[in-house]
């Protein structure tokens, strides 16, 4: 459960951040945002290896989202 509450914490985070700046889309701006907080969230903690598995899991649960390039 501490994982899942970080999880929420960074895209609130991110949200917070985010207000004010437009866009069109607002269900795929928080696509984008849990996306991007899970990815925050877990990447540092993965292996070289694991990073693929990583993306390909989030693919499958993200299929028409893609991250944004940073």
């Amino acid at each position: 459960m501490r994982a899942v509450k970080a999880i929420i914490l960074a895209a609130g985070q991110l949200k917070r951040d985010y207000v004010g700046s437009e866009d069109s889309d607002e269900t795929e701006a928080e696509e984008l945002l849990v996306l991007r907080a899970i990815e925050d969230c877990n990447l540092p903690k993965f292996t070289v290896k694991d990073v693929p598995l990583f993306q390909a899991i989030i693919s499958d649960l993200f299929p028409t989202t893609k991250p944004a390039e940073r």
